[in-house]
């Protein structure tokens, strides 16, 4: 062999080493980028079921407060309508009831009030007293023992 022959042998074998080496390492960089694309899927993917939950959730609050809001303006009505039915079927039975109540007297009676009030009276002294002349717990001397000179 002659050393072109070598020469050409060298470059064929270093060319197919070259292909070799170069189809290994685009395996690889293909690897990592399929790992990658894999990866930036699954990102989106869990974004996109992060906002569908905030949506479910907005959701679920509004559809809360509006049936909140027709329970309030059900109950209201029910309260009004009962109210109304009281008037109507009971009007005098309830003004007697709070007549009986108050003794015959109507609330709004000025006599009525000042005679439901209790008389203001100070502090009973309720403590034991061996004697009338002893003083009750109340007095500024109680407890306090005088010295004998």
């Amino acid at each position: 062999m002659t050393s072109i022959e070598w020469i050409w042998l060298t470059a064929i074998i270093a060319g197919v080493v070259g292909c070799m080496v170069g189809w290994l390492f685009g395996r690889r960089s293909t690897d990592g980028q399929r790992k990658s694309l894999a990866l930036q899927q699954s990102l989106d993917s869990s974004e996109q079921q992060l906002q569908d939950y905030k949506r479910e959730v907005q959701e679920h609050f509004a559809q809360t407060a509006e049936a909140f809001k027709q329970m309030n303006e059900t109950y209201q009505s029910l309260h009004q309508r009962l109210a109304d039915g009281a008037n109507t079927l009971c009007g005098d039975m309830e003004e007697n009831a709070l007549l009986a109540k108050t003794n015959g007297r109507r609330a709004d009676d000025p006599d009525a009030k000042r005679q439901t009030q209790l008389p203001l009276e100070p502090p009973l002294d309720y403590a034991p007293k061996k004697g009338p002349a002893d003083k009750g717990v109340l007095n500024e001397d109680f407890g306090l023992e005088k010295l004998r000179t």
